[in-house]
Order: structure tokens, then C-alpha cells, then sequence
């Protein structure tokens, strides 16, 4: 099969933006809205102001942790013949996209709230295509209690997909439900870590900062064996500078922090580096979807994780359609 391949970065490019966060981190910092995740950060070596709610990472403690994690790793699934090992070293794995909060109804083309039933059919759709090699939950379901909506979807993909899946969380609460589900599936925590069935985003709030209840979300899949995929979300005008350049160093810069932390809780932790960084529409102030310059962010963010041997998930290399 014939794979087309993008290199945006030239080797000088690449030791620029690598160099430009490293400096970010270690004089400007990351804000971590968790005291828990900044005494752990600061026992580990990091410049913590707590009054501030700031850890400076120095050079050392990022490149412990690019040591620390494993620079591959299985995304396993219930059904054994659908594990995917990552990083890949043949065309890209698929997955769908998600969270969205609505649906159009097939019979009557009424937009409406997202059910568990549209969940389900989702979650079967994409276990019978061929191009799908994990599964993330394509919707927001609405007819749960929105506390338990994560734990609600996870538990719908594993009743209908045979794959691997891959969902949000909430909190370290949140988590710890989702490991404890898992755990139930394939007999036992110590299973679910030989064989992590599902995966997690937390992503950081651009520009460098991470919420209490996904960071400390993250550390307790860190430390369950669960790998986390640090999604930044860098939007360039918006969250993130103006610029190529100064988007793909916010987006590695965080990524580089997130490997930090899961490496600070568990060293070994398995982790992916991802982007799903997208440049302002300066006309109206909203995310540019459509623009050109996505697919380069996102082939930066492929060529720094390829640098540090890491896997990677970026996005915004589908097709996109405005009405169904």
C-alpha cells in the first residue's frame, strides 16, 4: 500500500521549536490547577511557585521522563485480533472523532440531543469497518446524569465495540471508576495494566495550563497502566501565538509537560503525544476547521513526536462536510 508522507520541519526547524520549549518550560512555566500534581512536581525536581500555582520544568526532568516513557506500546482491545501496537510503522490507525453534543435523526432529520441508543449504534457502526482501528465515542450522551456521562459511554463502547476505545474523564473520581470498570472486564487491575483495553484524553487548557480534575485524572491512569493522550489544543491567535511556529512550540511544549507528569507519578507510564491544534478564523473569532495550515500543525506535531520516539495522535486530516 502506497502511504503519502508530509515533512513540514526542516532538522534545524525542529531543534528550534524543540529548544524554544524547552525555555518555555523551565522560565515561564506551566500553571497546574492541582496542589497534589504540584507537590509531586515539585519533590521531583521542578521550580514550583504554589502560590502561583506555577512549576518551572527543567531540562533535566523532561529528559528523564522522554527516558522514562515507553517508546512503544499495545492499545489493546477486548477482542485480542484488534490490538494495535503504536507507534506504527505502516500507514496511520484511524479513529473516529468525537463528543459531539448532537445528532440529526436519520428518519426525520431533526437535530436533537445525542442519546445512549445513537451512542451504541455509533460504537457497532465503526466494530464492522474496516478503516476504524479504535474507537472514540463519537457523541456526548445526554440521557445519563451528566456526572456520569464519561463512565456511561465507556461502559456503551465496551457492551458494542469489539475495539479499542478511547474516552474522556473528568476527574481522579472519574478515573478511578473507569479503571475499576475495566478492571471488571478483563479480571483485574493487574490484568487491565497487561493489557489496557481503553485509553484516555486529558487534554491541557492552552496556553500551558492544566485543569485539577484532568491532570489529576491523568496521574491516576499513570499509575493504573492506562496510556494517556495529551491532546493539545493550541489555536493559533486564540490560545496560542499568531504563528506556525509559535502554535507547534505551545502544542510540543505542553506535550513535553504532560510526559513529565505521567512519568513523575509512574515512571514507565505509557503515553501518547497529540495535537488537535488549529489556527483562529480572524474574521469571526472561531476555530478554523477548514484551514490549510491544520494539516501542517499537525505534520509538525507528527515529525517532534517521531524526534522524541513517541507515539502520536493529531487530527484534521479527514474530510469535513457541512450538512449531513
Amino acid at each position: 500500500m502506497a502511504v503519502a508522507r508530509l515533512r513540514f520541519l526542516s532538522s534545524d526547524e525542529e531543534e528550534l521549536i524543540h529548544k524554544r520549549s524547552l525555555e518555555a518550560l523551565s522560565e515561564i512555566g506551566v500553571l497546574v490547577r492541582s496542589e497534589s500534581v504540584l507537590s509531586l512536581l515539585d519533590d521531583s525536581g521542578a521550580n514550583v511557585d504554589k502560590k502561583k500555582r506555577v512549576a518551572r520544568i527543567p531540562e533535566g526532568m523532561v529528559g528523564d521522563a522522554l527516558k522514562s516513557a515507553p517508546s512503544s506500546f499495545k492499545m489493546c482491545a477486548r477482542d485480542r485480533t484488534n490490538d494495535i501496537e503504536v507507534p506504527t510503522t505502516g500507514g496511520p490507525h484511524l479513529t473516529t472523532d468525537g463528543l459531539t453534543l448532537y445528532v440529526r435523526d436519520l428518519e426525520t432529520g431533526e437535530k436533537r440531543n445525542a442519546s445512549t441508543a445513537d451512542f451504541a449504534e455509533f460504537a457497532r457502526l465503526a466494530d464492522v469497518l474496516d478503516a476504524v482501528d479504535f474507537f472514540w465515542p463519537i457523541v456526548t450522551i445526554s440521557d445519563v446524569p451528566p456526572r456520569s456521562h464519561n463512565l456511561c459511554e465507556l461502559w456503551t463502547a465496551f457492551q458494542n465495540c469489539s475495539l479499542h476505545v478511547q474516552g474522556d474523564c473528568t476527574d481522579a473520581l472519574d478515573a478511578r471508576k473507569m479503571i475499576e470498570l475495566a478492571s471488571l472486564i478483563v479480571g483485574g487491575k493487574e490484568e487491565l495494566r497487561r493489557r489496557p483495553i481503553f485509553s484516555c484524553a486529558t487534554n491541557p487548557i492552552s496556553p500551558l495550563s492544566f485543569d485539577k480534575g484532568a491532570v489529576e485524572a491523568q496521574v491516576e491512569f499513570a499509575r493504573a497502566g492506562i496510556p494517556v493522550l495529551c491532546h493539545s489544543m493550541s489555536v493559533s491567535g486564540m490560545s496560542a501565538p499568531v504563528t506556525l511556529a509559535g502554535t507547534i512550540v505551545n502544542l510540543n511544549a505542553e506535550n513535553l509537560a504532560s510526559i513529565v507528569i505521567s512519568q513523575c507519578a509512574s515512571p514507565g507510564a505509557p503515553h501518547i503525544y497529540g495535537s488537535c491544534s488549529m489556527p483562529m478564523d480572524l474574521k469571526t473569532g472561531s476555530i478554523n476547521l477548514y484551514a490549510p495550515e491544520g494539516a501542517l500543525i499537525s505534520a509538525a506535531a507528527g515529525q517532534m513526536a517521531r524526534r522524541y520516539k513517541r507515539p502520536c495522535m493529531v487530527a484534521n486530516w479527514g474530510m469535513g462536510g457541512r450538512g449531513p
